[in-house]
């Protein structure tokens, strides 16, 4: 889901009018499903799910920072489809997601939109640089070898 995030988003850049439309639309539903998901996944978490204890031999700190970036993925997956749901209902104008029009709940903002773009924006870099990054490949590759 969060690869076809990545994907929908950069194709919305590159389409024209049209095609943008539909990209729009399937980013928006993805982050739907997204957010779903991640709800799901976290009262699964929380509910039924087995962690084995971390290694004897890692640092307390490095637990810390395991269980805070696990949390801070989780609060970013929540957060990140509500500052793209906020942003375009801040444009005032109906839009769609999945095959229904949602309809305008509000007068167009233009600085409420753009705030909710510019957050909206950085926390696409913070869930890139964690959640597809090198950062987790590094971290995984060095416990494995520990």
């Amino acid at each position: 889901m969060i690869a076809g995030m990545f994907a929908s988003a950069w194709l919305l850049l590159a389409s024209d009018r049209e095609d943008a439309a539909v990209m729009l639309t399937v980013h928006r539903s993805l982050g739907v499903v997204t957010w779903a998901a991640a709800i799901i996944r976290l009262g699964w978490r929380f509910s039924y799910a087995y962690l084995p204890p971390f290694p004897q031999n890692m640092p307390e700190v490095q637990q810390r920072l395991a269980k805070a970036s696990e949390y801070g993925l989780y609060a970013l997956l929540l957060f990140q489809p509500l500052t793209g749901l906020a942003q375009s209902l801040a444009r005032g104008r109906h839009f769609m997601l999945f095959a229904w029009q949602v309809p305008s709940v509000m007068t167009g903002d233009k600085p409420l939109t753009a705030l909710f773009h510019q957050i909206h924006a950085l926390c696409y870099w913070v869930v890139n640089l964690d959640a597809g990054s090198a950062l987790h490949a590094v971290v995984d590759i060095y416990h494995r070898g520990s």
